[in-house]
Order: C-alpha cells, then structure tokens, then sequence
C-alpha cells in the first residue's frame, strides 16, 4: 500500500533538479536515487573510457548486469536503428576517444549507441563488458531493442549532436551497443521475471539487482536461457 510522507520545499526543489521532464514523478526520482546508491554499496571497478570488446557473449555461464531503459522513438532512429558514423564520431571525441572506439569496433566503420545524463552516472560506471541493456519505446507496454555493451565514453559533444536533450542535462554517458535485436517483449512480462511487481513502472534507466539476475537464470536453468526467454 502506498504511503503519503511530506517533504520541506528545499528538498522538493532538489527533487526538480534530478528530475526527467514529462517523465519522472517525486516517486520515481527518489527510487532512482536508491537504486544508484545501491548500486554504490556493490559497485565493481569503474570504467569509462575502457575498451572493453572482450566481451562475453550473451549465452556467458556467468549472469552479467541487464539494465533496462526507456527510450523515444525519435532517439533510437537516430543512433539504434539507424547507426553513427566513425567520420562523425570524431568531431566531437578526442584522439584517445577514437583510438579506443576503433580498437573495440575491429574495423567497423559505424556503430549503435545509447546514452544517459550525469544524474546516472552510478549505474553508467556499473557498465562491463558484455553487460545487456533493454530499451523500451514510451508508451507501448514492450521492451523493443536488446544488445550488449562493447566500449563506454563519455562526450556531450556527440550527446548533443545524436540526441534531443533537456538544456543543462546533455546525453553525456555513452555506451556503444552490438549484436541489437529488434524484440516485442512485454514490459510486464519482464519486470515479473525479475521479481518485481507487474505495475512496477521503470523509473528511468537501470540496474537490475545482479541478485535477481541470478535468480531468474536459475529458475531457467542458465543465463543463456534466460536472455533467450527476454527475447
């Protein structure tokens, strides 16, 4: 049963300044916040401008993060189903930048991306190799692109230049994604397989608890089953 509390003004102010227009309400900012703290408590080493193309593959014996995150359909033509550019991406990375996306990519001259703004910087540095991340477009009830993460930057720059962004919160946290699926998976369907409520509504991007990531591939017998089952 849902609770009522108060809060001060000053803190409802802070609230406002975390928040995702048109998207997060005091509820979902404050749970996010939980969630990156955590996150925080079990973090593994951060990385951000790791290359990390040693990754596992999707069937790995070992359970690796699955995040799950909201997105717009205008956003994933930009950058999920339609693909960026390395001529592009070097206007706006460094030297270093480059040399570790083209080390990653092993000769592909494009690649697929996603993003977040600073508020989630905790769950971008949980990032690992080989990591899933769920996209879902508002609105329809589904979780519609799956794929796995292959290399972390970070850039405003190209944020900018992909993305429609609030001013002041530029898409700056970028991972790059590989081997994304086009699916039509019930949102419902999996927030119930990691043991949240069905109504559960996901309050922006995140992390799901590594110990529920475990659970539901012991229940299917294997983390490759698992990710089959998302699919």
């Amino acid at each position: 049963m849902s609770k009522v509390i108060r809060i001060s003004e000053s803190i409802f102010e802070q609230l406002q300044q975390l928040a995702e227009p048109l998207v997060d309400t005091p509820a979902s900012v404050i749970e996010r916040l939980l969630d990156q703290h955590n996150q925080k408590t079990n973090m593994v080493e951060p990385m951000r401008l790791n290359k990390v193309k040693e990754t596992a593959p999707l069937g790995s014996v070992m359970p690796r993060n699955i995040f799950l995150a909201p997105a717009s359909e205008e956003n994933v033509r930009a950058s999920i189903v339609g693909a960026v550019s390395l001529s592009t991406a070097k206007h706006h990375l460094s030297d270093r930048q480059m040399e570790t996306l083209r080390d990653a990519l092993e000769g592909d001259e494009q690649f697929h991306c996603w993003a977040m703004t600073e508020s989630n910087r905790a769950t971008f540095e949980s990032m690992r190799s080989g990591d899933i991340v769920m996209l879902s477009l508002r609105g329809e009830g589904l979780f519609n692109y799956i794929g796995d993460v292959v290399t972390t930057f970070e850039s405003a720059s190209l944020g900018n230049a992909l993305w429609s962004i609030t001013p002041g919160r530029p898409w700056n946290l970028v991972y790059v994604l590989d081997e994304i699926k086009a699916i039509s998976t019930p949102k419902v369907d999996v927030v119930r397989e990691f043991g949240y409520d069905p109504n559960y509504v996901v309050p922006g991007v995140i992390r799901v608890d590594p110990e529920r990531v475990a659970k539901a591939a012991r229940r299917h017998g294997s983390y490759e089953e698992l990710i089959r089952a998302l699919c």
